[in-house]
């Protein structure tokens, strides 16, 4: 038999013990997964006007045969998840896409800076959480919004990569842009 201080130390032990088993199974506890499905979630759209999408739009311009242009770099062709990656990839690393010809699908968006009007294909990634763009220029005589497509329409934009600079911030475009839907 234990002399009573050894046996008072072991279950001094034993409650320190349990009582962090104890306190671990509480945290595992509230830290589990939810099981809720995604069906049962509810979402916010942050970005309306580039979440819901409407088809069938033409305007002027719009290229018909907007795939059978030979790019570069076709982001059509790729996962969600890789084309969001390989455009925030240009906007970081540009120099890697300087006069290539790229092809992205998105969201139209126009955005008005108070000097021009900026226009704008944006992806989601693949949470729909986060978007990322790439603004074009198309050549020609184009008065928006007649000659453009409605906000939020899904379009293609194919044209050729060129960055610019202003005010310290490194933006990417696409230039002799065309745009089908």
């Amino acid at each position: 038999m234990l002399p009573v201080k050894l046996r008072a130390n072991k279950l001094q032990i034993m409650k320190k013990l349990s009582m962090l088993c104890f306190v671990f199974a509480i945290i595992f506890t509230l830290s589990a997964c939810n099981t809720t499905t995604i069906e049962n979630v509810e979402t916010t759209t942050v970005l309306p006007e580039i979440t819901e999408t409407t088809t069938g739009t033409s305007f002027r311009g719009m290229n018909a045969n907007i795939y059978s242009i030979p790019v570069d770099i076709d982001l059509t062709e790729l996962s969600v998840t890789i084309a969001y990656a390989t455009v925030t990839d240009m906007c970081e690393n540009p120099q890697n896409y300087e006069n290539k010809t790229v092809r992205i699908t998105g969201s139209f968006s126009v955005f008005d800076n108070g000097d021009r009007l900026i226009f704008s294909c944006l992806m989601m990634d693949a949470t729909a959480c986060c978007y990322q763009g790439l603004e074009f220029i198309r050549n020609g005589d184009f008065a928006y919004p007649d000659d453009y497509p409605n906000q939020g329409e899904c379009i293609t934009v194919v044209g050729t990569f060129h960055s610019y600079d202003e005010d310290g911030v490194t933006y990417a475009e696409l230039l002799s842009a065309e745009v089908g839907l």
